[in-house]
């Protein structure tokens, strides 16, 4: 298994294919350090083109690509873009007559998963190579798919949206899918090696699950041997940064945003959030989503125009 899958965050509950109901945001690229405390970032650089809505992007695991969600003008609904460093130019990477998004690259490195808002009503994962070919159904029988996170070739980690939305693991060879957790919000993520948070995290992924006690809980679950499922907290108390609906992780830790400043986690402050970043004099404002190259030295930035 790799150390680091890049994960998809999150998507709308409901099909993305009305232009009224998107928001007007882009998605910026900048240079990273980590140093003293702080995350120090270059001027951050617009790589999402004309489209008004540009959310969800992920990077290729050699950082070359970026794959991303996007309002397409000529087509009328949302589809997945990929924007190439060498060439700094984004062009469709699907296109069809269906709303599509939550772009992943998948284990292997070969190939991109998204998920696709059918004719039919039905919320499905489907996949296509990385290099561009035909698209491939995944798990036929498992819909209202709202977001997910790989976990192994074979296995995916899905917000599947019954009432209230579950977190489900589901197995591409048998189609089977086991409950793991209730009522939980669209952010899965997995922590990789080397994180500085103790616990068994080579199989242990993130995600929010709304309780009595709070709406925004930052839970685990382990995935062992035998296909064993365990949820656990985080931390005691450990809660998702107010406002935000999105997290990333990195073997630097936890990080979040709100408003135009980056937060990262940390379980011994009192506030568990500490800011480490503020890119408001850049224009940045209205933070929604961000994402790091797998060499850690970029970070994508999801924000309103």
């Amino acid at each position: 298994m790799r150390s680091v899958f890049l994960c998809t965050a999150f998507v709308m509950a409901s099909a993305i294919s009305s232009f009224s109901q998107l928001p007007a945001t882009g998605i910026w690229m900048t240079n990273i350090t980590l140093s003293g405390g702080k995350m120090n970032v270059t001027k951050p650089v617009s790589i999402s083109g004309k489209n008004s809505y540009n959310d969800e992007p992920v990077f290729s695991f050699d950082g070359k690509v970026i794959l991303y969600t996007s309002f397409s003008d000529s087509l009328g609904h949302t589809e997945i873009y990929k924007y190439q460093s060498k060439t700094k130019n984004s062009v469709l990477f699907t296109s069809s007559a269906e709303s599509k998004h939550a772009p992943a690259i998948m284990p292997d490195g070969k190939q991109v998963s998204f998920i696709v808002s059918e004719a039919s009503g039905s919320k499905r994962l489907w996949k296509m190579p990385l290099a561009g070919g035909k698209a491939e159904l995944l798990l036929k029988e498992k819909d209202s798919i709202g977001s997910y996170c790989w976990m192994s070739a074979d296995s995916v980690a899905l917000q599947v949206l019954t009432s209230p939305p579950s977190l489900q693991a589901a197995s591409l060879s048998t189609g089977i899918a086991k409950v793991v957790a209730s009522n939980i919000s669209s952010c899965i993520k997995r922590m990789p090696s080397q994180s500085p948070v103790p616990g068994k995290w080579e199989s242990c992924w993130i995600f929010i699950e709304k309780t009595k006690e709070s709406d925004h809980t930052m839970e685990s679950f382990i995935y062992g041997k035998k296909s064993k499922l365990t949820v656990m907290p985080v931390c005691p108390d450990c809660n998702m940064l107010e406002g935000a609906e999105n997290f990333c992780i990195s073997k630097a830790g936890i990080f979040s945003a709100s408003g135009s400043k980056i937060f990262i986690f940390d379980a011994e402050s009192n506030s568990a959030w500490r800011e480490i970043a503020d890119l408001s004099k850049y224009g940045i404002k209205n933070i929604t989503r961000i994402t790091f190259s797998p060499d850690e030295k970029k970070l994508l930035i999801v924000s309103e125009k």
